[in-house]
């Protein structure tokens, strides 16, 4: 009998135990499944050996997944079929501490996705080939990661849908050209891509013999490759723009117009750079007209100072304007009407010459060695703008003369830099010794023509 009743105990307390012990199991199993997914870029599963398949074909019942998974070595898909969805989700794709250029590439060549695939997250180390790859549905690179080069060349779009690169992170190299787009419906959309991969700020871009009106991106933040012919580069600036306009990228299509029409200046054989330099310079190829205004003021203050400077020199060997050099003949004998050291006028006051008279008084020639300095020296004529001088009692006339000299220095720029009534024949050009000056007043001529030239198109414009 109590044999009988220790069995049935011994029972119970198995019985007990088993059902304890299969909760607690699937209390773990709960827990597993509840537990938090891991790190964006974590990997949780890693293949250390190379991913090679080539002429393999998977069924439409079979969805491939190879989420979450390291591949350190190279993979290599040549001519596989995915029936059914495929999705490479969180991927890495080389390994990190490889040295940048020994990271192994993946290559899709030739492979067909029936269904969609999904490239979230992934990260690619190397390059990333796509050649020939034929995606018949959605693809989505949402958040990927592109440290080398993303090659698409000759890739199939057979899709509905916009093809996502919502915050990927593009490589310095992507090349798009060649794309098969005839039965896409959707857009390539590249615009919420970003940029900063090994630190570059843009991306350069190959788009030849590719639909542009179903790619969707910024070129402001894209650089056409340098090996391009220049008439290549026009022909695929100008369908950019085109597609620009069309999208709204206002600095995408100003970009793309600028590059246009660098490039056809350019071409000019001669004087192409040059004119490149003045059109870039001078107002961005008419996209900062604003510049107009500066560069007009900065080059009217240029040859304002300079002619400050050799103003007596301006009057004499070059060019004369008999109303100034009557003016400024007046104020000097106004400032010292007894010294004829200082300035020697003529009769009928068209005439200026200065230090003519030499005296044989050394005081005299002390008195005004100072003077002197400040006439002839560019340096110190300089100084005069503070009124400088070594005598103080000449000071006041000095400042005043200089203030005068300022004065009659900006109406001489204004008559040449605005061309208000030149007449040549007061040129002076049969004094070869003064070629280089004779040189400067056509080139502040010439400037103030260009210069105001600019400035009546923009009022026009304007209007």
């Amino acid at each position: 009998m109590r044999n009988k009743y220790l069995f049935s105990l011994l029972k119970l307390i198995l019985i007990g135990y088993i059902s304890i012990a299969n909760t607690g199991c699937s209390s773990s199993n709960n827990a597993a499944n509840l537990a938090p997914s891991p790190n964006t870029f974590a990997c949780l599963k890693e293949k250390s050996e190379h991913l090679k398949l080539e002429a393999t074909a998977f069924s439409d019942s079979i969805t491939k997944s190879y989420k979450d998974t390291c591949f350190k070595g190279y993979v290599v898909l040549k001519n596989v079929t995915f029936g059914g969805a495929a999705t490479f989700e969180n991927c890495t794709f080389g390994n990190v501490h490889e040295e940048k250029n020994n990271v192994p590439y993946v290559d899709f060549f030739k492979t067909i996705f029936r269904q969609n695939v999904s490239f979230k997250n992934a990260r690619f180390l190397g390059e990333a080939r796509f050649n020939g790859v034929n995606f018949q549905k959605k693809v989505n690179f949402e958040n990927a990661y592109f440290a080398k080069k993303l090659i698409l060349r000759n890739t199939i779009f057979e899709g509905e849908s916009e093809i996502s690169f919502k915050n990927a992170t593009l490589p310095s190299i992507l090349d798009i050209s060649n794309l098969d787009l005839k039965k896409f419906k959707g857009i390539i959309d590249l615009t919420e891509a970003k940029f900063d991969a090994n630190g570059q700020k843009k991306c350069t871009i190959y788009l030849g013999k590719t639909d542009l009106s179903k790619i969707k991106l910024d070129f402001d933040k894209f650089e056409l490759p340098d090996n391009l012919s220049s008439n290549k580069k026009i022909e695929t600036l100008t369908k950019l723009l085109e597609q620009q306009k069309k999208d709204g990228m206002r600095k995408g299509a100003i970009k793309a117009d600028i590059q246009i029409r660098r490039l056809a200046t350019k071409d000019i054989r001669v004087l192409g750079n040059l004119f490149d330099l003045f059109g870039n310079l001078w107002w961005n190829y008419s996209y900062n007209k604003e510049r107009i205004f500066y560069w007009t003021l900065a080059l009217f203050t240029f040859f304002w100072f300079y002619n400050f400077v050799w103003l007596e020199k301006m009057f004499l060997k070059v060019y004369k304007i008999d109303i100034l050099v009557k003016k400024y003949c007046y104020s000097l004998s106004k400032l010292n009407p007894n010294d004829h050291f200082l300035v020697n006028v003529t009769s009928g006051g068209s005439q200026l010459n200065l230090f003519s008279q030499p005296t044989q008084d050394k005081a005299l020639k002390n008195k005004y060695r100072g003077t002197w300095y400040f006439w002839v020296t560019p340096i110190c004529r300089i100084l005069r703008i503070f009124g400088f001088h070594r005598d103080s009692k000449n000071r006041t006339n000095l400042i005043k003369l200089t203030v005068n000299r300022w004065y009659i220095s900006f109406l001489y720029t204004a008559y040449i830099f605005f061309g208000i009534n030149i007449n040549l024949q007061n040129l002076n050009y049969h004094n070869r010794k003064w070629m280089r000056m004779i040189i400067y007043f056509f080139f502040m001529y010439i400037s103030g023509l260009i210069s105001l030239a600019y400035l009546a198109g923009y009022v026009i414009v304007s209007k």
